[in-house]
């Protein structure tokens, strides 16, 4: 996924810089037919930079690399609304990018969501003065124990000193 999306943040970039190097006249491009101004020229090459940060970013695991992506789409989907007759089909990559920064914005606030309910409930558990299992606790106690499954049952053992101290049962359901 990481490639692909690399792969179209790439093509669309450089796509957007070919729409600079066209209004200065560094190069023929001519899947653009309409003559571009300077103003949008520049506007070309600010799009085309945009996504060569957005890309950096996502390939660095930069946690906000969605921002800078929404910003890159936005102007590149005006651009391609002020071309649309030769550029309408890069409405397909921005979607593309547009659905990728989403999911790294949605990504990034369910880790925030999750942090904050963690942190939140460490601080009631400190005040009702009770204990938290932690993973150093369970480890010696995991190690010691072993699951057997058996004709839909699952069967506990605590084992010390090579004797079952502790036998658990509980019904499996399907």
């Amino acid at each position: 996924m990481r490639i692909a999306l690399s792969i179209v943040i790439i093509i669309h970039g450089i796509i957007h810089l070919f729409g600079f190097l066209k209004t200065f006249g560094f190069s023929e491009f001519n899947a653009i037919s309409q003559p571009i101004s300077k103003t949008f020229g520049i506007l070309w090459l600010i799009a085309f930079l945009l996504f060569a940060v957005t890309l950096s970013l996502y390939l660095s695991y930069y946690r906000y690399w969605w921002i800078i992506a929404i910003l890159a789409v936005i102007l590149s989907q005006f651009l391609i609304i002020s071309y649309w007759s030769d550029s309408k089909f890069g409405t397909i990559l921005n979607l593309l990018i547009l659905a990728a920064a989403l999911i790294g914005f949605s990504t990034v606030s369910f880790q925030k969501k999750v942090t904050t309910e963690v942190s939140d409930l460490f601080t009631k558990s400190e005040k009702s003065g009770k204990i938290i299992l932690t993973e150093q606790m369970l480890k010696g106690l995991l190690q010691k124990t072993v699951i057997v499954y058996h004709l839909g049952r699952i069967k506990l053992n605590h084992l010390g000193r090579g004797k079952v101290n502790h036998c658990s049962r509980m019904k499996v359901s399907h």
